[in-house]
Parts: structure tokens; C-alpha cells; sequence
């Protein structure tokens, strides 16, 4: 009963000072005996320290309160890393029944239960009832959470329907991911595309926020997909839909103020999820999706961040972006869970952007460089830089028998073939290799004559595409995703605008999709010969389309060599009259404007 009064007299200062009862509003939630703060961005005035006295004040009560068992010494703090499968991470239902008893009516969950509670009233049922059919809710349609918003002029969705989307967001590093053994989702603006590559059948997924799609995920199981959105004007959302029917099944709100750049489902934990924001705010988030529960949130860096991946040991997180690379770990302290961060350190190394990375079985971890270097760190540090020794050479002179750089320019994939006991490389020279663990894991630099640079043997080499096929420039390797029989890869390849089918046993190339790999600047439709669209890009590259055709459609691309290659700025389609003599049509001549 006095616990019941403390909360009652926290919510009435709350409601006198911010204007607020409900933390669905004030993003506020209890769990395992240690809450967590979701803090929301732009919402306090500067110097107004309100909020945090308030917020100081309640959680003095909420471990003897929720869970008072946890409020022994010997089980505030078991370890440093933090259980995944803890209870106190994962409250099953009749935990969730027990806090809400405490709470009465149960304003401190963010997790539709607010909804829930009304459709009780309504209905004259129990709250338990609802509590026992809480996982089974779904939000519909037509819910009031995220009313659809129109702006003047524009047209309803509802009113278009669309029929193909013909690009390719490369500027996204990682953009491909597999949701089955024939299936891949890529992003393309404000549609997620899935390809079946068998068929060569699309199906599309519309993005719900109004600033497009930010990153994509399939959870381990396959059964789950999340779209972690942007927005031009408002907080985005995480949506999670249930992959075969593709209903939406939760909404993760509150982690970032415009925009994801990164999400990933863990492997260790079923119900955890992390979320990587981009610019301003670029705030690395943990959550419970499953229960709607923001656990962890903090900023991740300053500039841009491409990616987050979970470690291969629960609680570990790894996160690049430009000129860094950061070490995550989720500790249990005497304050509760936390997320901690170690910058990597580049010391004499010369310091990169980071995209591709890989961690070792023993914990060590490979990334790539902007210059052509493998980087082994063990730590926080830069153990030494790998390069490629000569052809020939045993392993003991290896090291100091050195050829020269892995690669030749950035090396923005670094991937683990466990089978063979390799690390497989992939960068800017079109070209995939393989280098084995057992030489990296013992590679030693000599710092006593300030030499970082070790040599490994490569054992294995792929060109991609392999050498005078398809009439293409070798690829810019910028992602590889293993398929789930570990045969059938998807390479994304930035410099000629496509993703290949690379067949691991036969060793075969095949085109999946081709388009332009920048910004699309000019675009025409020919009145003379129905279905054909022409278009040109900052790649450098005229295509022509015959949309006519349900699928694989491109008619002709110029190629041209490297060196000349310049950006398209604009196309138009030359009038009848300035095109001679009189009996040919306009659309049969176009004109194209490059810089």
C-alpha cells in the first residue's frame, strides 16, 4: 500500500510539472527490477532538470517494489556479462500480470496495453484475461497509433496501385538481405523489394513513415522481418511484421530522432534487437521487441555509422562507420543493465573508414581499410596490419616476405568460411580471397623496429565477375551475403550497378539486377515503340527498359571504360523538328546532357 502511494504522488507531481500521466507519451519502463530511461530527444528545455529529479526520486522505489527479491546483494550484480536468457531480461506473461497487479492500472507498460485495457472496458472483461492474450496482439490497419496523414494535393496510397520499382540503393553498404533460399529484400526508396531468384518475381513492401526505408533485417529463424524507417518530421519507428503473412506484429517507437542507418535481430536472445540511428542524433538502441521495451540506449559516435552486428558471445556488439570501429558490451552493474563502448584505437596505423569486419573465433576481430590493409585488433587496439607475402614462400618466412597490400584500394567485406578455416576478403579491385585463420591468429608485429606490417599466404582467388564475361568492369565489392546453404552468394556490386549470383561450387556468375548505381538525373518515355523507357544517371550510364515485359527488361546499357566515365545530368527526347528529315518521328533520337 505505501509503494501504491509513492507512485500515486510521483504521477501527480509528473502530471504539475510535465503535462504527462502516461509514459507511452513519456517513454518510461520498468523491468526486472531495474528501469530503464528512454530518453526522448528535444523534449525538455534546456536547464529544466524537472524530469530528472522526478525520475531520480521514483527509481528509488522501483527495485523493492516490482521485483523485491532482486534487491539482495548477491543477486544485484551476477556477472559482467549479462544473461540472455535471463528472466529479468524476458518477464514471461504471469511476471508481467504480477507488476501490473502491483501497479493497478498498469500505465508504466508501453506495449499496446493501454488499447488492450480499453477493449476490456469495453467488452466488461477481466484485465487478466487480456494479459493472457497480450502476445497475441497485432496491430491492424486501421489502428489509431499512426493514423495515416495526407498532405494537401497529395494522393491517397490507397487510390495507385505500383507496378514495378526498377532500382537499387547502393549507397547503402549493406542493403541485401536473404529471407529464404530463393528470396533475397533489398531497399529502394520508401519500398522494400523481395526477388525470388528462381522466378525472378517481385513483391514490395511500402514503408509507413514518410522519409523512406533506413536499414532491413530477417530474425535467425526466418519467421520475423523488420523495417527500421526514416522520417522527415517526426520520431521513426521500428516495424516488425510476421514475415509469412506480412502483418505488422510490433512497432518500436522512440529509439532515434530521424532515421535508422543499421538493425539486427541477436542470435543469442530471441526477443533482443539492436537499432542503430543516423544523423543527428546517431544513438545505438537495445530492444526487447517482442514486449515493445526500449532496454538500452546511448550514442554510438559522432559521424556516420554504417552498420551493427552482434558478437558471437551474448552481450557483445560491434558497430563501424567512418574512421572508427566501436566495442560494445551489455554489463549488469550495481545500477543495472548498461551498455558500454571501447573505441578502437588506430594508434601507428593510419586511420579509415571501416564497413567490413569479422570476429575471430577467439575473440580477435578483421576488418578492412580504405588503403588495401587487413587490420587484426585484439582489444581495443591494432595488433598489426596483414598484408600479402609472396607466392611460394613457406609459412615461417611468410611475414617478412611481403608483396604488397591484400587489396588493391578499400576492402569493404571481410566474411568467415569456418568450414575451411578462412577469412574471405572482397574491396575495390573486383577480386575475393582467402587467407587462413591459423596464419592470422598468430601474425606478431615487430614493435621493437616499429614495423606493424605482418604477411600472410593467400590460398584461394575469385574475380567477380570472372575475367572477360558479361562485357562489365571487375566489381566494387561492397556487401556479400551468404545464402543459408552456404552456396549461393549475393554480391553487390557498385561500379556497374548490379547484384550478382555467385554459385560457390561452380564458381559461376549470374546478373540478378541491374541498374543505376548513383542518382537517376533523366528519364524519357518513347511515343514511337510502346514500353520503352530510356534513362541515364551521375554513374555515367544510359539504359533502355521495356516495361512492357514483366521482369528482366533492360535492353541496353553503354558501357564505356573507366577512365571516361563521366555523369549524365539530364535526357530529353530531341522534337520532329530539329530531327531531319520530316518523316521521322520524335522519341527515335535522344539527348544527353554529362559532366
Amino acid at each position: 500500500q505505501a509503494s501504491k502511494e509513492i507512485i500515486e504522488g510521483i504521477r501527480r507531481k509528473r502530471s504539475s510539472s510535465c503535462g504527462r500521466l502516461d509514459t507511452a507519451k513519456s517513454g518510461r519502463v520498468a523491468t526486472g527490477g531495474v528501469r530503464q530511461d528512454q530518453t526522448m530527444i528535444c523534449e525538455s528545455q534546456p536547464g529544466d532538470d524537472t524530469q530528472e529529479k522526478l525520475d531520480a526520486e521514483e527509481a528509488k522505489f522501483w527495485p523493492q517494489m516490482v521485483w523485491p527479491q532482486m534487491a539482495s546483494p548477491s543477486q544485484q550484480c551476477p556477472g559482467f556479462f549479462y544473461d540472455p536468457s535471463s528472466p529479468d531480461l524476458c518477464p514471461t506473461l504471469e511476471e508481467w500480470s504480477r507488476v501490473r497487479a502491483v501497479q493497478g492500472d498498469g500505465v508504466y507498460f508501453v506495449y499496446g496495453y493501454e488499447i488492450a485495457k480499453a477493449i476490456a472496458q469495453k467488452q466488461n472483461r477481466a484485465w487478466g484475461v487480456i494479459e493472457a492474450r497480450v502476445d497475441l496482439f497485432r496491430h491492424e490497419e486501421n489502428a489509431v497509433e499512426w493514423p495515416t496523414t495526407y498532405e494537401e494535393r497529395e494522393l491517397p496510397r490507397s487510390a495507385t496501385k505500383a507496378s514495378r520499382f526498377m532500382g537499387y540503393d547502393f549507397s547503402r553498404v549493406n542493403n541485401a538481405v536473404w529471407t529464404s533460399n530463393e528470396e533475397f529484400a533489398y531497399i529502394t526508396g520508401h519500398v522494400v523489394c523481395f526477388m525470388n531468384i528462381q522466378t525472378r518475381q517481385r513483391r514490395f513492401l511500402h514503408g509507413r513513415d514518410n522519409g523512406g526505408i533506413g536499414a532491413i533485417a530477417m530474425s535467425p529463424d526466418l519467421i520475423y522481418f523488420a523495417a527500421a524507417e526514416r522520417s522527415i518530421n517526426a520520431q521513426p519507428n521500428v516495424y516488425i511484421y510476421s514475415f509469412k503473412t506480412m502483418r505488422l506484429y510490433r512497432i518500436l517507437r522512440r529509439g532515434t530522432s530521424r532515421g535508422y542507418a543499421s538493425v539486427a535481430f541477436s542470435p543469442h536472445n530471441k526477443n533482443h534487437l539492436a537499432a542503430l540511428g543516423c544523423a543527428p542524433d546517431y544513438l545505438l538502441s537495445v530492444w526487447d521487441w517482442r514486449n515493445e521495451r526500449l532496454l538500452l540506449k546511448c550514442k554510438a559516435y559522432g559521424q556516420e555509422i554504417y552498420s551493427i552486428r552482434w558478437g558471437q558471445f551474448p552481450g557483445i556488439l560491434t558497430s563501424v562507420g567512418v574512421g572508427h570501429i566501436r566495442f560494445w558490451k551489455m554489463a549488469t552493474t550495481f545500477t543495472g543493465l548498461k551498455l558500454q563502448g571501447d573505441l578502437g584505437k588506430f594508434g601507428a596505423s593510419e586511420l579509415s573508414d571501416i564497413s567490413g569486419f569479422v570476429e575471430l573465433p577467439d575473440g580477435k576481430v578483421v576488418t578492412g581499410s580504405e588503403y588495401g590493409k587487413l587490420l587484426l585488433w585484439e582489444g581495443v587496439f591494432v595488433k598489426v596490419e596483414l598484408m600479402r607475402a609472396k607466392d611460394n614462400v613457406t609459412q615461417a618466412d611468410a611475414g617478412t616476405s611481403i608483396a604488397g597490400c591484400p587489396h588493391a584500394g578499400n576492402i569493404d567485406v571481410i566474411l568467415m568460411d569456418r568450414e575451411n578455416g578462412m577469412v574471405i576478403s572482397g574491396g575495390d579491385d573486383g577480386h575475393l580471397r582467402w587467407w587462413p585463420i591459423e596464419e592470422i591468429d598468430t601474425a606478431e608485429a615487430d614493435y621493437d623496429n616499429g614495423i606493424l606490417e605482418f604477411g600472410i599466404r593467400m590460398r584461394k582467388e575469385i574475380r567477380i565477375p570472372p575475367s572477360g564475361e558479361h562485357n562489365v568492369h571487375p566489381a566494387h565489392i561492397q556487401h556479400v551475403v551468404v545464402g543459408h546453404d552456404e552456396a549461393t552468394w549475393l554480391i553487390q556490386d557498385s561500379r556497374n550497378g548490379m547484384i550478382w549470383i555467385f554459385d560457390m561450387p561452380s564458381g559461376t556468375c549470374t546478373s540478378a539486377l541491374s541498374c543505376h548505381s548513383q542518382q537517376v538525373t533523366g528519364t524519357v518515355i518513347s511515343s514511337s515503340y510502346a514500353g520503352l523507357v530510356m534513362s541515364c544517371g551521375m554513374d555515367g550510364t544510359v539504359r533502355a527498359f521495356n516495361v512492357s515485359q514483366p521482369w528482366d527488361n533492360e535492353l541496353y546499357r553503354d558501357f564505356r571504360p573507366l577512365e571516361n566515365t563521366v555523369g549524365a545530368t539530364c535526357m530529353d527526347a530531341t522534337p520532329e523538328l530539329v530531327w531531319r528529315p520530316k518523316n521521322r518521328k520524335s522519341g527515335k533520337m535522344v539527348e544527353i546532357g554529362k559532366i
